[in-house]
C-alpha cells in the first residue's frame, strides 16, 4: 500500500478548471475554480464526424460531404470535488444540492456577457505550474455519476462541447 497520494498517482497530472469569462469590461475578467485533478489516462476526448455520399450521373467518383460532428469530453476517477466549480456548471445549487432543472443543461446566456468555459491544464510539476492549456467553449454536462460510498466522493463527468476548441490556449 502506498504511503502518500503521490505514490498512488501514475502519469501526467491534469487540472480541469471551470472559468467564467466576463467580457462586459474593456479587458475580459476571468474567474476560475478547480473542478478536478485527474491523470491524463483518466480523460477521454472524442470527435465523431458524419459524412454523406453523393454520386452524380456524369462523375465517376463518389463525393463525400461532411455533415455533422459531435465532440465529447469526459473524465473519471475524480480526486477532489470543488462545489463552487460544480455550481458554476449549474450542477449543484448554492447549498450544494444537485440541480435537475433546465438551467443545468443550458449554460449559455445565463448571465449576459459571461461565458463559462472549461480549461484543461497540463501541469509541469507538483507545484502546479501549467505547461499548456486546452480551452473548451459552450460545454454541456450530460452525465454526472457520483459514487457516494467513498471519501471523497468519486465521480465521472461527461460533457458535450458545442463551441470552439482552443488547443494550447494562452491568456494575454
Amino acid at each position: 500500500m502506498a504511503e502518500t497520494l503521490e505514490d498512488e498517482i501514475k502519469g501526467q497530472l491534469v487540472q480541469i478548471d471551470v472559468v467564467e469569462v466576463d467580457s462586459s469590461e474593456a479587458e475580459p475578467v476571468e474567474t476560475s475554480n478547480v473542478l478536478s485533478l485527474v491523470t491524463e489516462d483518466s480523460m477521454s476526448f472524442s470527435i465523431d464526424e458524419d459524412t454523406e455520399e453523393q454520386t452524380l450521373a456524369n462523375i465517376r467518383r463518389t463525393r463525400r460531404y461532411r455533415t455533422h460532428n459531435t465532440v465529447d469530453f469526459s473524465f473519471d476517477q475524480l480526486i477532489a470535488i470543488d462545489l463552487s466549480a460544480l455550481e458554476q456548471l449549474n450542477l449543484v445549487d448554492e447549498d450544494g444540492k444537485l440541480n435537475f432543472d433546465e438551467t443545468r443543461r443550458l449554460n449559455e446566456d445565463l448571465v449576459e456577457d459571461v461565458e463559462v468555459v472549461i480549461d484543461i491544464n497540463y501541469l509541469k510539476n507538483e507545484a502546479g505550474d501549467i505547461e499548456h492549456t486546452h480551452r473548451l467553449h459552450d460545454v454541456e454536462v450530460y452525465n454526472l455519476d457520483i459514487e457516494m460510498g467513498s471519501t471523497p466522493p468519486v465521480t465521472s463527468i461527461e460533457m458535450m462541447v458545442h463551441g470552439d476548441i482552443e488547443l494550447d490556449h494562452t491568456t494575454a
